[in-house]
């Protein structure tokens, strides 16, 4: 992820990385901030159904994002 970053970066692209140790505790507040930036992009190394993209657009639905 780190190096992905650095990439982006280096074409001209403003990417932030948000590390998350705990999918089922994000602060809805940090995903509302980050969806004011920009799109939000999940890599996730694990199964397609269930993760942190699912997540993340549950917050966002339930809180209007």
């Amino acid at each position: 992820a780190l190096k992905a970053v650095d990439t982006l970066r280096e074409e001209g692209l403003f990417v932030e990385l948000i590390a998350v140790s705990c999918p089922l505790e994000i602060p809805v507040n940090l995903i509302a901030e980050a969806a004011r930036k920009g799109p939000i992009i999940s890599v996730e190394d694990h199964s397609i159904n269930g993760g942190l993209a699912t997540t993340i657009a549950e917050l966002m639905v339930e809180n209007d994002i």
